[in-house]
């Protein structure tokens, strides 16, 4: 039995996709992408969004990657690592 993948998830796997077949052609056969995740609110970061990773300012150990909403309105960040809680 298929499981159903939800069409918001298809709708930014083919958005994927499509950037990186435009961006670079020999990367065409790919099959699976897979994308960060936002630390404050996990939603999948896609390549033409405007986000930032970073190291954590504490241990520098774990990638901390924001989204633009997250960024924007200063949402807090938990490292997994320390547990360095940031703006």
């Amino acid at each position: 039995m298929r499981s159903r993948i939800p069409i918001s998830k298809l709708l930014i796997e083919a958005r994927v996709h499509a950037f990186i077949v435009a961006k670079r052609p020999q990367w065409a056969g790919m099959k699976q992408v897979t994308l960060p995740t936002c630390s404050w609110c996990h939603r999948p970061i896609l390549p033409d969004e405007r986000a930032v990773s970073f190291p954590c300012p504490n241990c520098g150990k774990v990638t901390i990657w924001r989204c633009r909403v997250c960024r924007e309105l200063a949402r807090p960040y938990v490292c997994p690592s320390c547990g360095f809680e940031g703006p």
